[in-house]
């Protein structure tokens, strides 16, 4: 959390704002979680509660693409073969969240702009 503290202090300094880009856990039945001896669930909502924490103690963007793997995980491979790193449409799909985050966030910007 100090880590998260001191990078936005950082990124606000040069006049930007923080989005914080939350993970997914690893991939359901791999190889990865088994070696550490976690449960996909549990792994997915701490991370999950720890960027949602992150962010709002930091008045940052979040992009919940952590949500999003796990919301799709039955439906769709998002992952690597390694079962921690997306493949290519679990990249996409991050990217769009991302994208999606600072466009909302740029609309809020002009609709206050504009009602100045």
């Amino acid at each position: 959390m100090s880590s998260v503290e001191r990078l936005c202090v950082l990124i606000r300094a040069n006049g930007a704002m923080p989005v914080l880009y939350a993970t997914w856990g690893y991939q359901q039945g791999s190889t990865a979680l088994a070696a550490k001896g976690w449960d996909y669930d549990v792994m997915a909502r701490r991370l999950a509660d720890a960027y949602r924490k992150a962010a709002e103690n930091n008045h940052a963007l979040l992009a919940e693409v952590g949500r999003r793997f796990c919301e799709l995980t039955d439906a769709q491979n998002l992952y690597a073969a390694d079962g921690v790193h997306p493949n290519e449409e679990g990249s996409r799909l991050a990217a769009e969240i991302i994208a999606a985050v600072i466009q909302k966030q740029e609309e809020k910007q002009r609709l206050r702009e504009g009602t100045r």
